[in-house]
């Protein structure tokens, strides 16, 4: 009995193998071959760097291609990139064909150039994963509309970093203006002090929208609307508004609570925090991050402490009054 139902296994087994192989194969398209040779890029466009070199007749394995077929993600043994799509060509009925009018054939899609996950899959072990920021700022800059979906996370956009906005880096900006600098991304929150023209700020993030960025001036921390912050690119200084995904800066959720707690419980303000964040909760903005019912869960989780503070307090063995 225990041998039939060993055999029976290996049967199952065998039978569901090529099955698992046809899906792996769907997904990764033919087998297709270089018409010339060709270099493998890390991205599709020859600016981009050398990953591998491809011989002419040489087969490598189709992924998928850009929209306009212009170029196309492969994979050559174990490295990965992608090559022009006019150098590859295809056997579909039995006759062979540029890979732009085989493509149809094959049911792949078509294939988005995401250039932070494309590179963190496949390039950290590259010397030219070093200067990944240098390359993003490229990738920021190209407009073709074959790219596909421009990439809004890792570095840029949606992602959540939480309240302390761990993501992207701190660059340091210039003040293009005399600026006010504020409890909060809003003209309405209270002044903390002023950064003048020409001043040097530390920039630790911005909202997602990048409006507004949350920064150092001397000791005294707060936000700076972005389009008073410059930093050099490209040559000259612009505003960071237009320029921050580009420069690797970190996406900054505005959490009330945590921030006014750790920054102004020394400031004359800090008094009227109920006030203050009543008027958060009332113009809260998608931008700002995780809204106040989740500050409102660290606000709850605050007073819970103090009254186990307060508590141990009270337990202790009181002093001898005599």
């Amino acid at each position: 009995m225990i041998r039939t139902m060993m055999l029976a296994a290996g049967m199952a087994t065998l039978l569901a193998a090529p099955a698992v192989a046809q899906s792996d194969r769907r997904d990764q398209g033919p087998p297709v071959m270089a018409g010339r040779d060709t270099m493998l890029r890390a991205g599709p466009e020859a600016g981009y760097p050398p990953v591998g070199r491809i011989e002419q007749g040489q087969a490598v394995q189709l992924f998928g291609c850009l929209r306009d077929r212009s170029w196309c993600d492969v994979g050559q043994g174990n490295a990965r990139g992608w090559v022009s799509g006019l150098d590859l060509q295809a056997d579909v009925g039995g006759r062979r064909d540029s890979l732009a009018n085989a493509y149809g054939n094959f049911q792949l899609g078509d294939r988005d150039f995401r250039l932070g996950d494309y590179w963190d899959d496949h390039y950290r072990q590259q010397p030219f994963y070093g200067e990944r920021s240098r390359w993003e700022q490229r990738y920021v800059q190209d407009d073709r509309q074959g790219l596909g979906d421009r990439q809004t996370d890792r570095r840029w956009g949606d992602r959540n970093y939480g309240d302390r906005g761990d993501g992207g880096r701190s660059i340091t900006g210039t003040m293009l203006r005399m600026a006010y600098l504020r409890a909060g991304p809003d003209v309405a929150y209270p002044r903390i002090g002023v950064a003048r023209a020409r001043m040097r700020v530390t920039v630790f993030g911005c909202l997602r929208d990048w409006t507004w960025c949350d920064v150092a001036v001397g000791r005294d921390r707060g936000w700076l609307s972005s389009k008073h912050i410059g930093t050099r690119y490209r040559g000259r200084l612009q505003s960071l508004a237009s320029i921050a995904p580009g420069m690797g800066v970190g996406v900054r959720n505005f959490s009330f609570g945590r921030y006014w707690d750790e920054h102004y419980r020394n400031q004359p303000f800090y008094a009227e925090r109920g006030r203050w964040e009543r008027q958060y909760q009332q113009n809260y903005r998608s931008s700002w991050g995780n809204g106040p019912e989740r500050d409102g869960q660290y606000r709850d989780r605050r007073d819970r402490d103090e009254r186990d503070d307060q508590q141990r307090d009270d337990r202790r063995p009181q002093p001898d009054g005599g």
